[in-house]
């Protein structure tokens, strides 16, 4: 276990508190842990003179796909500039190297982040069970689609009887319905907040449009701005925001993942 690695293990933990409590990561805490792993990179001589360019490349090849994580709409800022940060961690030697590195993480961070969101979507359900069956059943009497789909999976489940296949797509379709109308009803009870006009944070996305003044302030995948901010603190007008899981979490047991089993796979697929 080395210096570099305790480095992230204890940045990712400090960045799994902020995003549990604020639903964000830290510009400074990245920033400190990309310039952190680079220097330690230089100094233990994992950097030659020879090998700048190579780190160089690599670097930019990062933040590359943090930035496509980011306006692909895959990941938040702050998690995007967590994969970012990451970088001098995956670093070894040559850019081919460090490149099986990193996609070995992120085949584990998708693995991590899948399971991780279904319970964390089990938790809210449990949690939030009784304001959430009231929006489900809501949901599902209002939309028109509905008694389409009941159709359908009644059709499927009678034939059925003569065919496996159509039982499980029943079931199938059954499961995609439920967690299509669960998604909507999480998304308007579990994750939608009214705050307070001094408590806004540069970044937290609107529910919807508002109006303030002459201005209409859109709700957009990058969030409220600085002036946003200010505009709202003058008129103290409240208003509603969507939060995310918060994925850091995802990240830390990846990375705990990475380091445990990554031996055995670069034996196993020669990474």
């Amino acid at each position: 276990m080395n210096f570099i690695f305790i480095l992230y293990f204890f940045g990712i933990l400090l960045a799994c508190f902020q995003d549990i409590k604020r639903r964000e990561v830290d510009d400074w805490l990245n920033l400190a842990l990309f310039f952190s792993g680079t220097a330690y990179l230089f100094f233990s001589s994992s950097i030659s003179s020879s090998s700048i360019a190579g780190y160089g490349f690599f670097v930019f090849f990062m933040a590359l796909v943090s930035f496509s994580l980011y306006n692909g709409r895959f990941f938040a800022g702050g998690d995007a500039k967590l994969v970012f940060a990451l970088t001098p961690f995956f670093y070894n030697f040559t850019f081919i190297n460090s490149l099986k590195g990193f996609f070995l993480f992120f085949i584990f961070l998708v693995l991590a982040g899948a399971i991780y969101g279904l319970l964390f979507i089990l938790y809210l359900s449990v949690r939030d069970f009784r304001k959430l069956r009231k929006d489900l059943i809501e949901d599902f009497r209002k939309n028109r689609l509905t008694k389409y789909f009941i159709v359908i999976i009644l059709v499927f489940l009678l034939l059925g009887f003569f065919d496996l296949f159509f039982l499980i797509a029943a079931l199938a379709l059954l499961l995609v319905v439920f967690l299509f109308f669960l998604t909507k009803s999480l998304e308007k009870v579990s994750f939608t907040v009214e705050k307070n006009y001094f408590d806004l944070q540069e970044g937290d996305w609107l529910r919807k449009d508002i109006k303030i003044g002459n201005r209409v302030i859109r709700a957009s995948w990058d969030g409220l701005s600085k002036e946003d901010i200010v505009l709202i603190r003058k008129y103290k007008k409240k208003v509603v925001v969507k939060e995310g899981i918060p994925y850091v979490p995802a990240f830390l047991l990846a990375f705990i993942f990475y380091f445990l089993k990554a031996d055995f796979l670069r034996l196993l697929f020669g990474f």
